[in-house]
């Protein structure tokens, strides 16, 4: 049982540090702060930042990179 939680967690680790790296790919202009890259579901990778009115705004990984072929970066707008 223990070696099956010490494979889960470093399989975790992995794909956090594939996360990270798909996030440092991401340009992000006009931010004060700038949003996070992450898992927000099982399997589901998202950008997300705080709305103005509280609210967590996110557009999916796939979105993250059409913008990010197109224009270049990503701005608030695009939330």
């Amino acid at each position: 049982m223990r070696k099956a939680l010490d494979k889960a967690i470093r399989k975790l680790n992995e794909a956090e540090a594939a996360v990270q790296e798909f996030a440092s790919y991401i340009v992000f202009e006009g931010y004060e702060y700038e949003p996070k890259v992450g898992f927000v579901s099982e399997g589901c990778v998202a950008v997300t930042r705080d709305g103005e009115d509280g609210e967590l705004l996110e557009i999916s990984a796939e979105e993250a990179i059409i913008l990010m072929e197109r224009k270049g970066c990503i701005t608030p707008d695009d939330f």
